[in-house]
């Protein structure tokens, strides 16, 4: 059997078989470019879950891809079906991922919300979403593992690339004249940070704010936005950042700040000196979408979830700073 010579309407299954078949053999008879459009325009909700889950689609990123892009469109309807939910439960991390990432980029309800997390802590095996919070988050979420992060300035459009170095040259200088301040560009939000100086003297990176990328489409990951920042600091030719990659996350329209310290003192630092900073910064939908699924039904969750021992500090924090604010938002608008 050759590429062009596959008839239009041939079982997707048999193809993957043939592809499979091919690639043991080392034959180049066919490709996956002969045969994705013949597997991709046969999907159904009926036989998607079986397709993606085939041994040979894990050797075809493109073919994974459009097969999840499929399903994450009519998520509902295919986990909802017996056969096709514990087929997607036996999926690998990396699909997981991929189909997660753009569950969360869609979601826009507590319905949906709801769907979305008991499936993957089904998938997960764990027993409660605050274990699947804590272990996603080891995750590999990166778009592009390995790629530094964009940085921008406050008046650069968030569209147009800027540097993946930040580079502060006459270092003391800038500490008092005015802080350094730049945005780091993600898939959904750019990341206000700056620079200042904060116990014992030590300069410290400051967490502002997650700016929306895109205002006006609804999405529920943006009520928590969370995201790990892996630096690099280079002060007179060494990386002076030894710590482990930081976890930042923040509650919608309330003002936490966070920090990291660099080991770098104001008294050690000279006009003269410069500092570089570079940063993979990787959002973690998932995390957003649990805090979400949480906050929408406190009751709920309290009972379900042993949040008060179970749930990391910064995202529970963020969970009750949310909780309070819009709790006493009715009290502060009318005082």
């Amino acid at each position: 059997m050759y590429g062009a010579d596959i008839e239009g309407g041939t079982d997707p299954e048999i193809i993957l078989e043939v592809l499979a078949e091919a690639r043991n053999l080392e034959v180049n008879c066919l490709s996956i470019d002969d045969c994705l459009s013949l597997i991709v325009d046969q999907l159904s909700v009926q036989n998607c879950a079986r397709i993606l889950t085939h041994d040979e689609v894990a050797h075809h990123k493109e073919l994974s891809r459009q097969v999840c892009g499929y399903i994450v469109k009519r998520f509902a309807d295919v986990v909802r079906a017996p056969s096709s939910r514990q087929q997607l439960l036996q999926m690998p991390r990396n699909q997981i991922v991929y189909m997660v990432r753009e569950l969360c980029r869609r979601c826009d309800n507590n319905r949906d919300t709801d769907l979305i997390v008991r499936f993957v802590v089904d998938w997960s095996s764990f027993d409660t979403a605050c274990d699947l919070l804590r272990d996603c988050k080891l995750w590999d979420w990166a778009v592009e593992p390995g790629a530094l992060s964009i940085f921008r300035d406050e008046d650069t459009q968030s569209n147009l690339l800027s540097a993946a170095q930040w580079r502060i040259s006459n270092l003391k200088i800038a500490l008092r004249e005015s802080l350094p301040a730049k945005f780091v560009c993600g898939t959904y939000f750019d990341w206000s940070v700056r620079l200042d100086v904060g116990a014992e003297n030590k300069l410290r990176i400051v967490y502002e704010s997650a700016v929306d990328r895109t205002p006006g489409q609804p999405a529920c990951i943006k009520r928590f936005p969370a995201a790990l920042f892996a630096w690099q600091a280079i002060f007179r030719g060494e990386d002076v950042f030894r710590e482990r990659p930081v976890f930042i996350c923040f509650p919608e329209h309330i003002g936490l700040h966070w920090s990291t310290t660099l080991h770098i003192s104001t008294a050690d630092v000279t006009e003269a000196d410069e500092l570089t900073l570079m940063v993979q910064m990787t959002e973690i939908p998932l995390v957003s979408l649990i805090l979400y699924y949480f906050s929408s039904d406190l009751n709920q969750t309290l009972a379900q979830e042993d949040i008060l021992n179970r749930l990391p500090h910064i995202e529970y924090r963020c969970l009750s700073s949310y909780t309070l604010f819009h709790q006493n938002a009715p009290a502060l608008s009318s005082g």
